[in-house]
């Protein structure tokens, strides 16, 4: 997470970019990979009040096929899992096919729309959503992966649709912050978050395992392994927090800390005011003719 502020005539010009990337490593004999698929920026600014936050969309032509390709594979799964069903149980797998036509349409409707990459909040921006980024191409992700978040984010990069304040360079700040009534501190706080619900972690057996285990076997280490990774995760984002001596106090239930990036706002330039004339109009103009 990085920020800059630039003073101007307007106010103070921040700009902000915030890096992701997925974690690919080995445990025993198990591959495992973690990722986020959305991410909460919170920004402090006590002395300052904002405006023009940058917000961004995705064209539906950018998106759209990966997220219909990402349900036609659940879709196909239903389908495949009810198929293997008993006779008894062709009710079930009838209302499971039509529930999963339903995703399917509602897929195709949602493609037709743009896709929020990065959100407005009361506090900060919220990147991306539950359903990830759909921009990465297909196979350049872990297994498991896809749709985690994976570059920079915040700058317009990757057909970032943005809107927001143009700053002097052209480019698209994060907001303009106007000095308010409320003190004189000059901090600017930038902390960023995982969203609750978003970190994935995919546990895979790895090439040098050797013989596979069974089946209900290799779930169960599966989900141990998941479990203690989360968790070990989760414990490393709060002694890093503890350690920065971060501000953590509106983080909300389930998110966990990531970064954070604090400065100080620069001055802003001084306001040029001219001096106005005192005394009766009347008079001075009575002064003039006498001294002529």
């Amino acid at each position: 997470m990085r920020l800059t502020a630039l003073a101007g005539t307007d106010g103070i010009t921040l700009k902000a970019t915030a890096e992701f990337t997925t974690k690919s490593f080995d445990l025993g004999k198990y591959s495992v990979a973690v990722g986020l698929t959305h991410a909460v920026l919170q920004l402090d600014h006590p002395s300052f009040d904002r405006e023009r936050p940058y917000q961004a969309s995705l064209a539906k032509e950018s998106w759209s096929e990966s997220w219909k390709a990402r349900q036609g594979t659940a879709l196909e799964g239903e389908v495949k899992a009810g198929i293997g069903a008993k006779i008894g149980k062709l009710l079930e797998f009838g209302t499971r096919g039509r529930a999963a036509k339903d995703t399917a349409e509602s897929a195709e409707q949602k493609a037709n729309i743009p896709y929020p990459i990065v959100s407005v909040t009361p506090t900060g921006w919220q990147i991306s959503t539950k359903l990830g980024d759909p921009r990465a191409p297909s196979g350049t992700l872990p297994d498991g992966l896809e749709g985690c978040l994976s570059g920079e984010y915040l700058s317009g990069r990757n057909d970032e649709h943005g809107d927001g304040y143009n700053a002097r360079d052209g480019t698209i700040a994060l907001c303009l912050l106007k000095p308010n009534r409320h003190g004189n501190d000059p901090r600017i706080v930038a902390t960023l978050f995982g969203a609750s619900g978003s970190l994935k972690i995919a546990v895979t057996p790895a090439p040098s395992a050797g013989k596979p285990v069974t089946g209900f076997q290799q779930q169960a280490e599966t989900k141990t392994h998941e479990d203690a990774l989360r968790k070990a995760f989760i414990e490393i984002c709060i002694q890093r927090a503890v350690s920065e001596e971060a501000q953590t106090g509106t983080m909300l239930s389930g998110e966990f800390f990531l970064s954070e990036h604090k400065l100080n706002a620069p001055k802003l330039p001084q306001q040029e005011t001219r001096a106005k004339p005192t005394g009766d109009p009347n008079e001075q103009a009575a002064a003039i003719d006498a001294k002529s």
